[in-house]
C-alpha cells in the first residue's frame, strides 16, 4: 500500500473511488503510524527469511506434508504483493518460497454459487436452524449476555448482540435484523474482545 503499489493496485479506478478508499482506511485505523520504508522492507525480507527457512528441508507445506491454514494465511498475503510489481521485487531469490507459493495457489479456490446481496438476504430470512455452539462454563460470560464484539487490531465496529456460543475458538451472538431475520454471527476469539455491555435501565 505504499506509492510504487498503490499505483498499480489502483490502477484504472477513477480518483473519487481512490479517495473514498483512503478516507475508509483511516476511519479503520485512527491513530495509525505508518512505518518507514526501510523499516517496512526490512520487516518484510524478515518475514520472508522465516519462511524460507521453514521450507529449508524442502518440505511441501510450511508444517510438514500436509496443507494448514498457515500456507494459506501466508500465500494471500504473496499474493497481494505480488499484484504489485515494484514491491514483488522483493520476493526475488526466495526459491523455495516460489515453488512453496506455485503448489499451494494450485488449490484453487474450489466452487462456489453467485448470488446477489438480495438473494443471500433472503437465504437467511429463510433458514430456521443454526449450527451447534453453546457457552462454555468457565467462558466468564453467560449465555444469553448482551455483549460487544470488537476487532483487537483495527475496524473497530461494535457488533452487539445476545450471546450464544463461546469458547476458546469462536463468540457467537444472536442478532435480529429487519431484513435477514434472526441471525447468529460467528468471530474467533483470536483478533477480538468480547465484552459484556449494561443494558439501561428501563
Amino acid at each position: 500500500m505504499q506509492p510504487a503499489g498503490v499505483a498499480h493496485l489502483f490502477a484504472g479506478m477513477p480518483p473519487e473511488a481512490v479517495k473514498a478508499f483512503g478516507a475508509d482506511r483511516a476511519a479503520m485505523s485512527p491513530g495509525f503510524r505508518r512505518a518507514p520504508l526501510h523499516d517496512q522492507a526490512a520487516h518484510f525480507h524478515d518475514y520472508l527469511g522465516r519462511l524460507e527457512h521453514l521450507l529449508a528441508d524442502d518440505r511441501p507445506f510450511l508444517l510438514g506434508a500436509l496443507p494448514s491454514i498457515a500456507d494459506f494465511s501466508a500465500a494471500q498475503s504473496i499474493w497481494f504483493v505480488r499484484r504489485a510489481p515494484p514491491v514483488a521485487a522483493h520476493l526475488e531469490g526466495y526459491r523455495r518460497i516460489d515453488v512453496w507459493y506455485a503448489r499451494v495457489t494450485a488449490f484453487g479456490h474450489g466452487t462456489s454459487e453467485k448470488m446477489t446481496s438480495a438473494e443471500a438476504i433472503a437465504l437467511a430470512r429463510q433458514t430456521a436452524s443454526f449450527a451447534p455452539c453453546g457457552v462454555d462454563a468457565d467462558a466468564g460470560l453467560a449465555a444469553g449476555t448482551t455483549v460487544g464484539v470488537t476487532p483487537a487490531d483495527y475496524a473497530h465496529d461494535e457488533v452487539v448482540g445476545k450471546l450464544v456460543g463461546l469458547d476458546t475458538s469462536e463468540a457467537v451472538v444472536e442478532r435480529v435484523d429487519e431484513r435477514a431475520g434472526t441471525v447468529h454471527v460467528h468471530f474467533p476469539r483470536v483478533g477480538f474482545h468480547v465484552k459484556a455491555i449494561k443494558k439501561d435501565p428501563p
